[in-house]
């Protein structure tokens, strides 16, 4: 009999199973994508009840140079953040998303899609908030973090300024403290 590794556990495994990972990384994998989100689902529910109006919109190469036009004159930074936005940057945060106060889906909203006075720039925090999107398990924001490491951060927090700390190497500053 053959045998290999297993890519994920480093163990021997028997060749010609027709997996590549062992008995019980293969189970392991399987039940994480059953406990994972069921993104093609969530795609196919949302795909039916938007309106295929809106889809090309979002995609037309009018509308990417309204929001680039729109995004500049308000010099990148998120207009509206409040004590809700998990980064509380005080509306100095980089914003990375337009949003339509009047949503365009409503007659008012359509006409008025390319109107600057209709158009906010927000970071996705606040953009998620405005639209009522939530996230399971315990994730905030789509920086992919989970409650429980930004709470772990805030703990590191004084810690890294200090010798023998975590950062203590180098001038202790994030590429993102760089920005313009």
């Amino acid at each position: 009999m053959l045998f290999k590794l297993c890519p994920r556990c480093k163990r021997l495994k028997p060749v010609g199973n027709g997996s590549t990972l062992c008995e019980e990384c293969s189970e392991a994998a399987r039940k994480s994508r059953k406990r994972g989100r069921d993104y093609k689902a969530e795609y196919e529910s949302r795909k039916a009840t938007e309106d295929g109006r809106t889809r090309r919109f979002y995609r037309s190469k009018e509308w990417q140079m309204t929001a680039r036009k729109y995004a500049q004159s308000v010099g990148y930074r998120s207009e509206e953040c409040d004590e809700r936005c998990p980064k509380r940057g005080s509306c100095g945060r980089w914003g990375e998303d337009v949003h339509h106060v009047v949503p365009i889906q409503e007659p008012e909203g359509w006409e008025r899609r390319f109107d600057f006075d209709n158009l906010e720039y927000l970071c996705v925090h606040m953009h998620n908030l405005k639209h009522g999107r939530t996230f399971r398990n315990g994730w905030k924001g789509s920086d992919g973090r989970k409650a429980e490491e930004t709470a772990l951060d805030a703990e590191r927090a004084p810690l890294e300024g200090r010798e023998g700390g975590e950062g203590s190497s180098g001038s202790g500053r994030k590429v993102s403290d760089y920005r313009v």
